[in-house]
C-alpha cells in the first residue's frame, strides 16, 4: 500500500514532455528577443502563452503560469493573469469549490471595488480595467493555494519557478553582455535588473527592480534548500542552482536582500545544529559550498563586493523609508480614513505623499483601512489553513525550513511594495505555500512509513 503510494508521488512529480517543450520554446524565444535583439513581436508571445495554456493538462496550468511570471513585463504580465484564472476555472471548475479563503479572497475584491466607486464619483481617475485585473489575480492564486485537486504537484510548481527565474536572470545577464561586454557592464548596469537609458527597450522588455530581484532570489534559494533535503538524488542541480541565484543576488547590490537572506540563513543554521547528529552531512555540504561562494566572490566579483560595502557605508540603510513611514503615519492619524483606507489605486497621491508607503502594514492601512488590514489578515490565516498541515509537524520534527520563503516575503514586505505590485507580487505566495505543503507531505510519507514497519 505504501509502496504504492511512494511510486503515484513520484509520478507526479514528474514534467511532461509537452511541458518540458512549452518552456523550452518559450526560453528561446525571450532569449532571441531580449539577449540577442531579435525583433519577435508580441503577439508571438501571445500565442505562446495562449497554445500553452489550452493544450497542458490542468494539473500544469499552475507550473505554467509561475514558470512565466519571472519573465512577462507590461502587456504580457496583465494577458498572463487573465488567461491563466480563465482557463483554471474552465478546465478545473469541477474541482473548485467556495471555501472560506475564496470567500474572504471575494470580500478584499469587493471592498477594493467600494473604493473604486466612492473614488469615481469623488472625481479621481479610477480604473475599472486595474479592478478586473486584481479580482482576477486574487481569485486566481487563492484557487492555487487552497485546492488540493489542482496544486497537488508541489514539487513541479517549484521546478517551473525556478527554471523559469533562473531563465530570466540568465537572458538579462546575456542581454546586459551583448550591449556592453562582459568585463563592463557591471560598472555600467552597477545594480543587475536595472535597464540603463543607453538601452532601447519596450514595454515587455525584460528587466526588475533589483530590490526586487534580491527578494526572488531568498524565495527560491529557500526552496531550493527545502527541496535538498528530501531530494538527495538531485542534490548537484540543487547546490548549483543556490549557487547560481545568489550570485545573482550579490549583483543586485539590494542591502534588506543581504539582511533578510543572513537572517534565514542563520535560522537554517540554527535548526541543522539543534539536530547535529542528524544533520552532520547537511553541514558538511553547507560548510563546503560557503567555502567555494567565499572563494569565488572574493576572487571574481570584487566590484560587486565594492559596490555593496559603498551602498552600506555611504547611503542611509534605510534607504529614507523611515522618514516616508513618519509622513504616512502623519497623513493617516490626522486623517478620518484610517478605519476604511483610500483605494488601491494611486492611494499616495490621494494621500499627497510622493512616495509610496514601502511597509506592508502602511500599505494596507492606506489602501483600505483598518477594516481592510482584518480582511487581509484573515485572508492569509484561511490560505493557511486550507493546506491542512498537520498538528504540532513542525514540533514534532524539530524544522521550521518550510516557513524561511513564506517569511522572507514578510520580511520584505516591511520595506517594499506588495499589494500594489500584486501581479508579480500575489503569485509568489504560490511558491511560499507550495514550499509548506512539499516539506508537510514528505514529513507525512515518512512517519506513514515509519508507522507501517513498526
Amino acid at each position: 500500500m505504501y509502496k504504492g503510494n511512494i511510486i503515484l508521488i513520484k509520478k507526479e512529480k514528474a514534467m511532461s514532455k509537452q511541458m518540458l517543450l512549452i518552456i523550452l520554446i518559450i526560453s528561446c524565444s525571450f532569449l532571441l528577443k531580449d539577449g540577442f535583439k531579435m525583433a519577435i513581436p508580441t503577439t508571438y508571445f501571445y500565442l505562446l502563452y495562449s497554445l500553452g495554456f489550452f493544450s497542458l493538462r490542468r494539473t500544469e496550468l499552475i507550473q505554467l503560469f509561475v514558470f512565466l511570471i519571472p519573465l512577462s513585463n507590461g502587456q504580457l504580465l496583465y494577458y498572463l493573469n487573465v488567461i491563466f484564472p480563465i482557463m483554471l476555472i474552465i478546465k478545473n471548475i469541477e474541482y473548485i469549490k467556495i471555501d472560506r479563503a475564496m470567500i474572504i479572497g471575494f470580500l478584499l475584491i469587493l471592498w477594493e471595488a467600494v473604493h473604486v466607486l466612492q473614488n469615481s464619483f469623488l472625481g479621481y481617475s479610477e480604473s475599472i480595467i486595474k479592478l478586473i485585473g486584481f479580482s482576477l489575480c486574487v481569485i486566481s492564486v487563492t484557487i492555487s493555494i487552497t485546492n488540493k485537486n489542482i496544486r497537488k504537484n508541489y514539487q513541479s510548481i517549484i521546478y517551473s519557478w525556478t527554471i523559469g527565474f533562473g531563465s530570466f536572470c540568465f537572458i538579462l545577464l546575456v542581454k546586459y553582455i551583448n550591449y556592453y561586454g562582459l568585463g563592463n557592464f557591471q560598472e555600467i548596469v552597477r545594480r543587475f535588473g536595472w535597464i540603463p537609458k543607453s538601452l532601447d527597450i519596450s514595454s515587455t522588455s525584460l528587466f526588475i527592480n533589483p530590490n526586487s530581484l534580491g527578494k526572488l532570489v531568498t524565495l527560491t534559494v529557500f526552496c531550493l534548500i527545502t527541496l535538498l533535503k528530501y531530494e538527495k538524488h538531485r542534490k548537484l542541480r540543487m547546490i548549483f542552482g543556490i549557487l547560481y541565484f545568489i550570485i545573482f543576488g550579490l549583483m543586485s547590490g539590494s542591502r534588506s536582500s543581504v539582511l533578510v537572506f543572513s537572517l534565514l540563513f542563520t535560522f537554517y543554521i540554527m535548526e541543522s545544529l539543534l539536530s547535529f547528529n542528524k544533520n552532520k552531512k547537511t553541514l558538511l555540504t553547507v560548510t563546503i559550498v560557503s567555502l567555494i561562494m567565499v572563494f569565488f566572490v572574493t576572487t571574481y566579483m570584487n566590484s560587486t563586493l565594492d559596490m555593496i560595502s559603498n551602498r552600506v557605508e555611504n547611503e542611509d540603510f534605510s534607504g529614507l523609508r523611515f522618514s516616508i513611514y513618519n509622513e504616512y503615519f502623519d497623513v493617516l492619524t490626522q486623517s478620518g480614513n484610517i478605519i476604511f483606507g483610500y483605494g488601491m489605486q494611486n492611494y499616495n497621491d490621494k494621500l499627497g505623499i510622493k512616495a509610496s508607503s514601502h511597509n506592508f502594514f502602511i500599505e494596507i492601512i492606506s489602501i483600505w483601512g483598518i477594516i481592510g488590514l482584518i480582511i487581509v489578515l484573515f485572508w492569509f490565516i484561511m490560505l493557511y489553513k486550507s493546506l491542512d498541515i498537520s498538528k504540532y509537524v513542525s514540533i514534532k520534527n524539530n524544522t521550521i525550513l518550510h516557513y524561511l520563503p513564506l517569511l522572507g516575503l514578510f520580511l520584505y514586505g516591511q520595506t517594499g511594495q506588495f499589494f500594489i505590485s500584486y501581479y508579480n507580487t500575489l503569485p509568489t505566495l504560490i511558491i511560499a505555500f507550495a514550499n509548506i505543503s512539499y516539506m508537510n507531505s514528505k514529513i507525512t510519507d515518512q512517519q506513514k512509513l515509519r508507522d507501517y514497519y513498526s
